[in-house]
């Protein structure tokens, strides 16, 4: 079903450049120091894990994330997973502090997780707020440096694309697309940034509550596009910090390719202005894809979903 992503993308580069001269950059997203230098040395903080079909991967990360910071607090927001991940996320939270749990009854997807977790830890009156994939594709060890950085600047991008920076284990067309997307959102927004997709994020709360949160309307990896636009446009410094990303080693990918043709579609979107109708449609086709690949591979979960009836 790839095999005519990089066709797709060379087309939307071509186009997107002809759209970048306008972009507007606000050279303020560069500039550390003045007001943002105060902030606690010690901040309260909340790492947000999306969790859809992670059992096997969610134990071993609750371990992991408390053994690189001791003191960090833990949100699971749980799609309703069919392997069970809500009931063992439930277990993790009766067993230890500072975990709670927000079951969704039907997949929402990863920016309605993400907004739903912004808003609890605003309200919950968390210092610092982390993203962070819960397929170990970003290392917990790597929470300590976003976290020193953060004392500096109020977004801190986890980044492949930036000296010291990889992805390891994607496949060469994987590369092309998470590259190309970068540049391509790059030029037409004008983001000030390597890795516009990266989901391994720490935030000040001063950042996110310059953000209006009920504003954002994609899913996806399209999110994390469309949260540094928004960004951007509060003028927010960003900094960003090399990391290795590893490719899952447990689970499937729920990267598709509606996935990337939601991102691109958004980024022509919030160019123009018109954001929520254009991707209306393009979201509906990629939950029809999306639905399609789970049919081809609910197979490996059926025997564990199934009931003894005598």
């Amino acid at each position: 079903m790839l095999r005519k992503e990089p066709a797709f993308w060379a087309v939307v580069i071509f186009v997107g450049t002809r759209l970048a001269s306008g972009a507007q950059r606000d050279p303020s997203t560069t500039t550390f120091g003045g007001a943002w230098n105060r902030f606690p040395t010690k901040p309260r903080t909340i790492v947000i894990l999306p969790t859809y079909n992670e059992a096997d991967n969610l134990p071993l990360l609750v371990t992991a994330i408390r053994d690189a910071e001791p003191e960090i607090d833990i949100l699971v927001v749980d799609d309703n997973s069919p392997d069970g991940t809500g009931r063992i996320a439930d277990e993790l939270a009766s067993r230890h502090t500072g975990i709670t749990v927000f079951h969704r009854p039907i997949k929402q997807g990863l920016g309605r997780a993400y907004v739903a977790g912004f808003a609890y830890a605003l309200s919950a009156g968390y210092e610092c707020i982390v993203e962070m994939d819960a397929d170990f594709s970003h290392a917990p060890a790597d929470l300590p440096r976003l976290l020193e950085m953060a004392q500096r600047v109020p977004v801190v991008i986890g980044s492949r694309a930036v000296p010291g920076g990889r992805a390891e284990g994607w496949s060469p067309l994987r590369s092309f697309i998470s590259k190309a997307g970068s540049v391509y959102a790059r030029r037409i927004l004008g983001l000030p940034l390597r890795d516009v997709t990266s989901g391994f994020k720490c935030f000040r709360r001063s950042a996110l509550e310059l953000v209006d949160l009920d504003r954002l309307v994609s899913n996806g990896y399209a999110f994390q596009i469309e949260l540094n636009h928004a960004c951007h446009r509060a003028g927010l410094p960003f900094l960003e910090i090399p990391i290795v990303f590893r490719d899952r080693v447990r689970g499937r990918s729920k990267m598709t390719p509606g996935i990337a043709i939601e991102a691109a579609w958004l980024v022509l979107g919030l160019r123009i202005g018109f954001a929520p109708p254009l991707l209306a449609p393009v979201q509906a086709i990629r939950a029809l894809l999306e639905i399609e690949q789970e049919m081809a591979t609910d197979d490996s979960l059926a025997p564990s979903s199934q009931t003894a009836t005598g």
